[in-house]
């Protein structure tokens, strides 16, 4: 991915993307079929409020934005971002979201021209 294709995506996924700017999400890489964002702890972030953990709507939130930085990672650097939108998604919680930083990765699984998976 060139390095203005990455700006571009950048600024398409912080600053264009409301929710994404609420959450705080910045994108740190995207090439390949492969993207990687982090996001701060926030208070307002919160789910449970006796453990202090993240609401599971963020972390997959979170997942979800990383899957489409991946898909549009995957295209070709001429090719012009689409819209899209989540089919379908499935997320298992493993372990309570603590910290001070997050870390979402997404990568293609299968790459498709209506419809790629991601994981």
């Amino acid at each position: 991915m060139t390095p203005q294709r990455l700006a571009l995506l950048r600024e398409i996924f912080e600053e264009r993307i409301a929710f994404n700017k609420v959450l705080g999400l910045k994108l740190l890489e995207a090439a390949d079929g492969k993207a990687r964002l982090e996001f701060p702890f926030a208070p307002a972030l919160v789910g449970n409020f006796k453990m202090g953990i993240l609401h599971g709507g963020v972390i997959s939130a979170a997942l979800d934005v990383a899957g489409g930085a991946a898909v549009q990672a995957s295209f070709k650097d001429d090719a012009p971002f689409y819209g899209m939108g989540t089919v379908d998604m499935r997320v298992d919680f493993l372990r309570p979201g603590r910290g001070t930083r997050f870390i979402a990765t997404g990568r293609v699984m299968r790459p498709g021209r209506i419809l790629s998976s991601t994981r």
